[in-house]
C-alpha cells in the first residue's frame, strides 16, 4: 500500500536546475548623504503626575501606620491570618529545599573535585609515560 510512489517518480524525473556561483555586482552605497541628515524630532512635555513608586508605597505605609482606628472584619481578620500561616508554612518548605538543594551541591561540588583531582593525576602519569617513551627512543 504505497500512497506516494507516483509523486517520488515524479520528482525523479524534473531537470536538475542550473547552479551558478556568481552573485551579481551592486555598486557600492554612498552614506554621505545619510550622514547629514539630522532628526527632527518633537519635543515632548514632561510628565506632571509622575512619580516613582517607592513614593507612592510610602505614602500608603503612612496611611497605615497613622494613629487612625481600623475596622476590619472578624472573617476577613481570620481569612488574613489564615493566609499568613499558609505563607510562613510555604517559606519553611522553601527553606528546607533550599538547604537539600544547597547540600547537593555540596556534594556535587567534592564530586567534581575529585575528578579534577583524577584528571590532573592521569595527565600527570600520560606525561610521565611520554617522558619515559621519549627517553628510550633517543
Amino acid at each position: 500500500m504505497t500512497f506516494f510512489k507516483d509523486k517520488k517518480k515524479a520528482v525523479m524525473d524534473l531537470p536538475k536546475p542550473e547552479m551558478s556561483l556568481q552573485l551579481p555586482r551592486f555598486p557600492e552605497p554612498d552614506f554621505s548623504e545619510i550622514r547629514d541628515i539630522k532628526p527632527n524630532l518633537p519635543k515632548l512635555k514632561p510628565l506632571r503626575d509622575f512619580r516613582p513608586m517607592e513614593d507612592l508605597e510610602a505614602e500608603s505605609r503612612q496611611d497605615i501606620i497613622s494613629n487612625k482606628p481600623l475596622f476590619v472584619r472578624i472573617e476577613k481578620y481570620h481569612e488574613a491570618m489564615n493566609d499568613l500561616k499558609k505563607i510562613r508554612e510555604k517559606l519553611r518548605e522553601a527553606e528546607k529545599v533550599l538547604e537539600n538543594v544547597m547540600e547537593i551541591k555540596k556534594e556535587e561540588d567534592k564530586e567534581l573535585n575529585m575528578w579534577h583531582e583524577d584528571i590532573i593525576e592521569l595527565k600527570d602519569k600520560m606525561n610521565r609515560i611520554d617522558h619515559v617513551l621519549f627517553e628510550m627512543k633517543t
